[in-house]
């Protein structure tokens, strides 16, 4: 997870996708909504067309939010949150809240 969110840091969601694949459109949506880049480390992001892509992440302050976000229309892209939760009503795993834990250690 921190491997992928450095990538995500250095310019590129995925490693081979066909479409929209740069990371200042994941951003734009981010800052969108009103978070700040440093504060956001994603958990899951999964490509759902050439420009929209759904997944989670987490705060800083632990708060876990479920995203849908089109990369050319922000007025289509949504946020569901904050949920202490992950996903389908799941606890957030202690992986994720330990990689999280250091991901905003080190940032």
């Amino acid at each position: 997870m921190i491997d992928f969110n450095e990538r995500i840091r250095g310019g590129t969601i995925f490693w081979n996708h066909p479409g929209k694949n740069d990371s200042k459109y994941l951003f734009k949506n981010v800052e969108h909504f009103g978070f700040d880049r440093g504060d956001v480390m994603f958990v899951d992001v999964t490509p759902d067309g050439d420009d929209t892509v759904t997944g989670t992440f987490v705060t800083r302050d632990g708060l876990c939010y479920t995203f849908d976000f089109d990369f050319d229309d922000l007025t289509y892209s949504r946020i569901i949150g904050p949920s202490p939760d992950h996903g389908s009503r799941q606890a957030i795993p202690e992986d994720v809240k330990k990689a999280a834990s250091h991901w905003f250690g080190a940032t």
